[in-house]
């Protein structure tokens, strides 16, 4: 990924504004992500997708994820 490319955050609900964004850089474990507006925040580089997927998408790429880091807490 290089400064500006568009990515996804599928772990983000549908109407949450941090689902889609842009990429500013990487740390050891997290993206810095910022939304061209002066807000900026980390994600966890796992859940960190290129380009802007549609929700739907978004819901079958963080299942597998989602799956591997809770499921084995129920």
């Amino acid at each position: 990924m290089k400064f500006g490319d568009k990515i996804t955050n599928v772990c983000a609900s549908e109407n949450n504004p941090m689902l889609h964004s842009y990429y500013v850089r990487r740390s050891k474990n997290d993206i810095k992500c910022t939304d061209r507006k002066g807000n900026f925040w980390d994600v966890s580089k796992q859940v960190i997708f290129l380009g802007h997927l549609p929700y739907n998408e978004c819901e079958k790429l963080y299942k597998p994820i989602w799956k591997k880091q809770y499921d084995k807490l129920t």
